[in-house]
């Protein structure tokens, strides 16, 4: 196990298969001259989306998207709180609909409103996110959550891709009804990410950790800035 300062890095791969046995693999991948472990956990990604309300979830910030081509602006949430083709109705009121998403496999998407925001400032995306930073989630109840990064994806080399969405994981989690929720730095209130659910180990059926999508990524992929 490669060691930094107290913490351990590695590759963590959480499989979706009760049957599946947690252990360290016996192969290992190497980037820069480093052999990273291979670790394998039993557990499923739960969304926090809330099933029992008219709310679904929450929204983290204003967003303005595409701008390069033809610019799509609104509030930025999960993608799996909000339909396509569907009028989203939010809670002061105004409704709208998705003007846009993040990708195949990225779990966001930009919602239109008919009482769009007045006097947001523009929002920096957080860049030097490393585990042991301290973050804030702004959960449905307007509460600022304080929790750590629990471990951050690499790009691997890669540029921003649909394809490969990079996400952070959070020592703690939010409930159903967050999902879509802001992730900040509480010390500099730069944008750290965009919540998402947890994952929870067959094993205990305990969470193990709370799942957000990278805002610097996001807003790479998307050519799209934020605003709060």
């Amino acid at each position: 196990m490669y060691t930094r300062g107290g913490a351990h890095f590695g590759l963590l791969l959480c499989c979706d298969d009760p049957g599946a046995q947690q252990r360290l693999l016996d192969r290992e991948v190497e980037t820069d001259g480093v052999s990273w472990p291979i670790g394998v956990l039993p557990a499923w990604f739960e969304t926090h989306i809330r099933i029992d309300g008219p709310g679904q979830g929450c929204v983290a910030c204003w967003a303005r998207s595409r701008r390069a081509e033809r610019p799509r602006e609104g509030w930025l949430t999960a993608g799996h709180v909000v339909p396509s083709h569907e009028t989203i109705w939010l809670s002061d009121g105004s409704y709208g609909r998705v003007v846009d998403r993040g990708g195949v496999c990225v779990d966001a998407a930009i919602v239109s409103t008919t009482n769009p925001p007045v006097g947001m400032s523009r929002a920096t995306p957080a860049t030097a996110m490393v585990a042991g930073c301290l973050v804030e989630l702004h959960d449905q109840d307007g509460r600022a959550l304080q929790m750590t990064i629990n471990g951050v994806d690499g790009a691997l080399g890669a540029s921003a891709s649909q394809h490969l969405p990079l996400r952070f994981s959070l020592k703690g989690h939010g409930r159903p009804g967050d999902s879509g929720a802001l992730v900040d730095d509480p010390a500099n209130g730069e944008i750290a990410g965009l919540y998402l659910g947890q994952y929870v180990d067959y094993l205990r059926g305990e969470t193990v950790f709370g799942i957000a999508l990278e805002a610097d990524y996001l807003t790479a992929l998307m050519d799209m800035e934020v605003s709060r």
